[in-house]
């Protein structure tokens, strides 16, 4: 179940994208946890038939998950992190417009708009009313979306909670280890636990890997050849023919993807110069037709070739000095120059000046091997360290949140005690070169605020508070989750502004949409109400871009976090 912050968003996002009624059913599963239809109509107070057309809604837009019970029998749970992914609809649909053009972005809207749809019925839809002249370009659109992933199919069985399945998938590989061993009492040992749990997720990853690597039928390519073949059973098949009767959803990881190395190349650009953002740029472009999710720790291993053929011809790398050696073409000489270029970017992106740990945890590239020695510049591979880099994203907020609300104080003392460990009050102040009536105070908030924790080391059986040591701790997991919940409640709270700003001109809004008024707004209009509806855009545009600023941070530390924060701390 989702904490209060988050359930608080979800409830706004699916009120404001799909109306009442679906937010009552969304709030009640949110609040409670899975529940039956029956159990949701008793609690709402809503009719039968219209929660369970809610119900049909929301598992349409893949927000519900169904489950079957041998006990308890058909029951819902909300899916919460499929809702939160709607706030990143807008930015979908931009990378699908730079990506592959407009046709891209009517195929994207038009699934978004209805959750899941049959392959077959999109292009039919999206041409009503056009000419027929860009159903090729529909269909060639689709087809390179599902080839590379932007798009996945989907199925019934995984409109199921991945959780039952798994646990339906261990009872049996339990059932099964134990009728093999035969008949047994008693639990298993631990490692046939091991291996009946690695069995389960392994038959999960094959099964979603099934489903979502499908979309093409196979068909014979010639059938007069096929049947005068010597080997009449293997056919020539043609895998660009599209499966209609799939259906398709929107892959968000896929896009997100383009997200975390957007955000990768700004991070590099600002730390060194434009330069540097774009040789980074190369590389995670060049790693980005190899990956499929977010938590990879570093990329496959990527060659110079590799990444000078990502490179822009425009603008060329600049900010190193470099005199080319031998004499040639000029055009040969300017490629020779950018091949220097790009290793030297190459080299300080991996820290080469400093081999140390601390230049190791600051590098977004490495070496792999011992061939980018420093000085050398002749490592031929490298790869980007995302686990490296997503770290430093996460402190970079961290410390930025701290800095709004403590100031640079708090950061000294939450920076000594992520360095040093556990310390007790003296040490902070002592270490800190701060005094213990500066120190005293800001400790009792950061640990009001939930920031850092406190440990008690009694010195003897009585536990007596006068002979108890008190250690002051940073456990950067717990911390990373309370910045996020605080964002969740910044999300929501951005959320109810647009709302309320909406209601203060929802009249005039209604005018200005009637068909008479559209385009004659100088006539129809008064001249408070065009004022009005001009602070209106332009508090909506504040808003928004507030909006996009803090979901990017609920990004960096909730979808850049490598299993949960873990060996953050």
């Amino acid at each position: 179940m989702a904490d209060k912050e988050t359930t608080r968003l979800c409830i706004q996002i699916v009120q404001d994208q799909f109306g009442t009624t679906p937010a009552r059913v969304a709030a009640e599963l949110l609040s409670r946890g899975r529940l039956r239809l029956a159990h949701i109509v008793r609690s709402t107070s809503i009719k039968s038939r219209a929660a369970a057309n809610a119900i049909l809604i929301l598992i349409q837009h893949n927000i519900l998950w169904h489950c079957e019970s041998a006990v308890e029998g058909e029951m819902f749970e909300v899916n919460w992190e499929e809702v939160l992914a709607r706030l990143r609809f807008g930015r979908y649909i931009s990378i699908a417009r730079d990506l592959f053009g407009e046709p891209a972005v009517d195929i994207l809207s038009f699934i978004m708009d209805h959750g899941k749809v049959r392959a077959g019925d999109i292009v039919q839809s999206l041409i009503q009313g056009i000419n027929t002249k860009n159903t090729a370009l529909y269909n060639s659109t689709l087809i390179s979306l599902l080839k590379s992933m932007y798009i996945k199919p989907t199925s019934a069985a995984l409109q199921i909670s991945p959780r039952d399945r798994l646990i339906r998938y261990q009872e049996e590989a339990e059932r099964a280890k134990r009728a093999s061993a035969g008949a047994k009492k008693g639990p298993l040992a631990a490692k046939d636990l091991l291996e009946v749990r690695e069995l389960a997720r392994r038959r999960l990853k094959e099964e979603v890997d099934n489903i979502e690597g499908g979309g093409f039928r196979r068909r014979a390519k010639d059938a007069k050849e096929t049947l005068t073949s010597r080997t009449p059973k293997r056919q020539k098949i043609d895998e660009d023919v599209l499966d209609e009767d799939i259906y398709l959803r929107v892959n968000y990881a896929k896009f997100n993807l383009h997200i975390r190395n957007r955000l990768i190349e700004q991070s590099a650009s600002q730390r060194y110069n434009e330069s540097a953002g774009l040789v980074i740029r190369a590389a995670l472009a060049a790693a980005l037709p190899s990956e499929s999710t977010l938590h990879g720790v570093r990329s496959e291993i990527l060659t110079m070739q590799n990444i000078m053929r990502h490179l822009p011809p425009d603008p060329p790398l600049v900010g190193i000095a470099i005199r080319p050696s031998g004499s040639g073409s000029g055009s040969s000489t300017e490629a020779g120059t950018q091949a220097l270029m790009t290793r030297e970017y190459v080299n300080i992106l991996c820290a080469a000046d400093n081999p140390t740990e601390a230049g190791r945890q600051s590098a977004f590239m490495a070496y792999s091997g011992l061939s980018g020695a420093v000085g050398g510049g002749g490592g031929k591979k490298v790869a980007i360290e995302y686990e490296n880099i997503g770290r430093r994203l996460r402190f970079k907020i961290f410390e930025t949140f701290v800095r709004e609300r403590w100031g640079e104080l708090a950061i000294r003392v939450l920076r000594l005690l992520i360095d040093k460990g556990k310390m007790d009050e003296k040490q902070i102040a002592k270490v800190a070169m701060m005094s213990k009536k500066d120190v005293q105070p800001l400790l009792t908030k950061l640990v009001s605020a939930s920031l850092i924790s406190l440990q008690e080391v009694p010195r003897g059986a009585d536990r007596s508070a006068m002979r108890t040591i008190y250690l002051w701790y940073i456990d950067l997991a717990k911390t990373y989750s309370v910045i996020l919940t605080s964002l969740y409640k910044t999300l929501g709270n951005i959320l109810a502004r647009k709302n309320a700003e909406t209601q203060k001109v929802s009249a005039i809004l209604s005018k200005r949409e009637r068909s008479d008024v559209q385009g004659n707004e100088e006539n129809f209009l008064t001249r408070g109400e065009r004022e009005a509806l001009t602070a209106f855009e332009e508090k909506r545009l504040r808003l928004g871009v507030l909006e996009r600023r803090v979901e990017e941070c609920v990004f960096i530390l909730r979808d850049l976090a490598p299993d949960g924060y873990a060996g953050e701390s």
